[in-house]
C-alpha cells in the first residue's frame, strides 16, 4: 500500500490548488469567469506567413481583488508555409509557392491581472477595464499537406495578452484582445501575434 503514496501526491496537490483558487480572496467560494476570444493570427516569424483563425478559452477563479488564476485552452491556424520556387534548369526565381499548413493547439495554466471585480464586498461583477493575461503550457504543432500530417511536434509555449473589457449587464462582458505567442522547439512556427474579440461570462 505504501507504493501508492507517490501517485496520490500529484492528485492531492491539484485538489489543494483548486480549493485554494475557489476559496481565496474574500474567503468565500466564487465561480470561474469564462473568457472566449477569437480572431486572426498574423506577424508570424516562422515559415508560415498567411495567418488564420485564432481561438482561446480560459476559466479563471478570483484569487485576489485584482488578479485571477485558472486554466486555458488555445488553438491557432497559422496558414501555409511559403517557399521560393526556382526553375530547375536556370535556377531563376519563379515566385513563392505554398507548402504545408501549420496548426497549433494546447492547454495549460492562466494568470490574469485586472481591475477589481467588486463594486462592494457583497457584489461580484464581471471584469471591466484593462487587463493583462499570461498563459503557459503544452502546445502541439502539426504540419499538414493534402489532409495528411507530415510533421508533429509536442513542445512548450507561452502567451502574453492585453486588452480592454466593457461590462454588459451584471454577468457578461465584451472586449478586444491582442495576444503574443511563443512556441519553442519548432522553427517553422516560432513567434506570432493574434488579435480579435472576447466575450466573458461569470
Amino acid at each position: 500500500m505504501g507504493c501508492l503514496a507517490p501517485a496520490r501526491a500529484p492528485a492531492g496537490a491539484l485538489v489543494a490548488l483548486a480549493a485554494l483558487l475557489v476559496t481565496a480572496g474574500e474567503g468565500r467560494a466564487a465561480g470561474p469567469a469564462l473568457a472566449l476570444s477569437w480572431g486572426r493570427s498574423f506577424a508570424i516569424q516562422g515559415a508560415a506567413d498567411e495567418g488564420g483563425g485564432a481561438f482561446q478559452l480560459t476559466g479563471l477563479w478570483p484569487v485576489r481583488r485584482t488578479w485571477s488564476a485558472g486554466v486555458g485552452l488555445w488553438a491557432d491556424d497559422l496558414g501555409e508555409e511559403s517557399a521560393e520556387l526556382h526553375d530547375p534548369s536556370t535556377g531563376a526565381a519563379l515566385g513563392p509557392v505554398g507548402g504545408p499548413a501549420i496548426f497549433t493547439f494546447g492547454a495549460g495554466w492562466a494568470l490574469e491581472v485586472h481591475r477589481t471585480t467588486r463594486d462592494s464586498a457583497a457584489t461580484l461583477r464581471p471584469p471591466h477595464g484593462p487587463f493583462l493575461l499570461g498563459t503557459a503550457g503544452y502546445h502541439r504543432a502539426s504540419h499538414t499537406e493534402n489532409g495528411s500530417i507530415i510533421r508533429r511536434q509536442d513542445t512548450f509555449g507561452f502567451g502574453l495578452s492585453g486588452g480592454w473589457r466593457l461590462a454588459v449587464g451584471r454577468r457578461a462582458g465584451i472586449g478586444v484582445v491582442v495576444r503574443y505567442s511563443r512556441v519553442f522547439a519548432d522553427p517553422l512556427l516560432g513567434r506570432y501575434v493574434s488579435a480579435g474579440l472576447e466575450l466573458t461570462w461569470r
